[in-house]
């Protein structure tokens, strides 16, 4: 996380003091196929609150170099997530399969959730 002249990391250690929220996204692929996955993880601007960081507006760059912008109203959204798991059902999961890098999972739109996975920085603007 980079904002307010300062760099902090945060790993999934840190998430897991974090309280979960689970969230259903359905999406439209590149394919035009609609898709429904369930994804829990932490709330963006807890995330960023625990960094020491006022949310508001963020870029997020992805591992493979793709960044998407956020405005404040989705970034401090209560169903703006950054998910590590996917598919979660009664606290179990289906598989090893369900652990995923970090994902940006906008509430509401879902926009990103397919393009925007791998996610290796946010960076408040």
């Amino acid at each position: 996380m980079t904002g307010g002249g300062k760099t902090q990391a945060f790993t999934s250690i840190d998430a897991a003091k974090l309280p979960t929220r689970t969230l259903t996204l359905t999406y439209v692929n590149d394919f035009g196929t609609v898709t429904t996955g369930v994804y829990t993880g932490v709330r963006l601007k807890d995330v960023l609150e625990a960094c020491g960081m006022t949310p508001g507006a963020v870029r997020v760059t992805s591992a493979d170099g793709l960044t998407m912008d956020y405005p404040a109203n989705l970034v401090t959204a209560d169903d703006t997530l950054l998910a590590w798991h996917r598919n979660l059902s009664e606290g179990k999961t289906t598989g090893p399969e369900s652990m995923l890098p970090p994902r940006m999972c906008p509430g509401g739109s879902g926009e990103s959730v397919m393009y925007l996975k791998e996610v290796k920085s946010i960076t408040l603007l």
